[in-house]
């Protein structure tokens, strides 16, 4: 499955699909995309599940969302992280470098 951002009804970019080194490069760009257009900056990672993480290029994508938010001076928030994801996060202890809820 290709990664992908959606927008749900409460205007919450849903990331989908398989996170890898391969998919990050262009999905990064969509949501820089977004952050830009949008006033809603609420990123739910419900739809990831332990599988679709191939690598830790999960990580640095919501890392490099993070800096360009701060870049533009626009808040952020990761929300429902699969727990491998979040595992990863607190092990590089970076839960207060990620805003997370």
């Amino acid at each position: 499955m290709i990664a992908d951002i959606k927008i749900n009804k409460d205007r919450e970019f849903v990331v989908t699909g398989t996170l890898s080194f391969a998919s990050v490069p262009e999905l990064e760009k969509i949501g820089c995309d977004l952050l830009i257009e949008h006033e809603n900056y609420i990123f739910n990672l419900k739809e990831l599940k332990e599988a679709n993480i191939a690598d830790d290029s999960a990580l640095a994508l919501l890392l490099s969302w993070a800096r360009f938010a701060k870049k533009i001076k626009k808040e952020i928030i990761f929300k429902n992280l699969p727990a491998k994801l979040l595992n990863i996060i607190k092990l590089g202890g970076l839960e207060n470098v990620l805003p997370i809820k």
